[in-house]
């Protein structure tokens, strides 16, 4: 197993994570030309207490939910990149609900600050798994490697998006990398970031960590009672593209990737 890179601050990951919440944010109307970013929120700043103060106080005990939402289930989630490109100001504060679509939409309109909510504890708890995952990743193949915990050799140097994903997808599990992984991201979520987790959250995201494993790029979102198989696998959703063919997803480009270190390394 890497060694886990020490955690910084990230850009992308400057993020408050709350659960069944609706938050009285002001946007600027959306319209033809990109609205002007406001001062307050290019000088918004939180610190790691803030951060585990903030889930406290603004997050629900977990429900019942007949379905699992690792992932999307929407094929064109990236349609609307280029639109977003046009008219979302740099800078500004980004709300956003639900799992991994939301860090496309982020690397495409650069806000100082990123909210993600959902109804579900279990979103939470997923985001805190990839916000160390992504955090300590050398790159984008090493964030996925890590993420299904998979055995990956070295990368050529001229490997291309889909040969990348190719890779991961051939690479032998591990289950002792993976309880590896999963103790350094408990630690990490309840000694660096001093986060007030119960057994049943660690537990969560173990299920969660545990699921990534499991199902790798064949993961689907999952509807109990009704076949998983109408639904996108991670792979086909990575490998959306917007309506003129591009590949806009936030590991489809290193550089957008990398998104993520822009922020202010002396931030805590």
């Amino acid at each position: 197993m890497r060694e886990f890179a020490p955690l910084q601050s990230r850009k992308l990951f400057r993020v408050g994570l709350t659960v069944g919440i609706a938050l009285a944010l002001g946007f600027a109307g959306w319209n033809s030309e990109r609205p002007q970013t406001t001062r307050a929120a290019t000088q918004v700043r939180i610190s790691r207490a803030e951060f585990g103060s903030l889930i406290d106080r603004l997050s629900e005990p977990e429900g019942y939910f007949d379905t699992d939402n690792f992932i999307s289930n929407e094929t064109s989630y990236l349609h609307v990149i280029p639109i977003l490109q046009e008219r979302a100001s740099p800078g500004g504060v980004y709300f956003g609900v639900g799992p991994d679509q939301n860090f496309s939409y982020i690397v495409h309109s650069e806000p100082s600050l990123a909210i993600i909510a959902d109804i579900r504890r279990q979103n939470m708890l997923q985001h805190l798994l990839f916000k160390v995952l992504i955090e300590s990743a050398q790159d984008r193949y090493d964030f996925l490697c890590t993420l299904f915990s998979r055995d990956c050799q070295e990368l050529p140097s001229e490997a291309g998006f889909g040969e990348m994903l190719f890779h991961v997808r051939m690479s032998g599990s591990d289950p002792v990398l993976f309880e590896r992984n999963l103790e350094e991201v408990q630690r990490a979520l309840v000694e660096d970031y001093a986060l007030s987790l119960s057994d049943q959250d660690l537990a969560q995201i173990e299920h969660v960590y545990r699921t990534f494993f499991r199902e790798a790029l064949n993961l689907r979102f999952s509807s109990f009672g009704r076949p998983s198989s109408r639904y996108p696998t991670l792979w086909d959703l990575i490998l959306e593209t917007d309506r003129e063919g591009q590949f806009q997803n936030y590991l489809s480009d290193q550089a957008r990737f990398d998104y993520r270190e822009q922020g202010e390394k002396s931030a805590p």
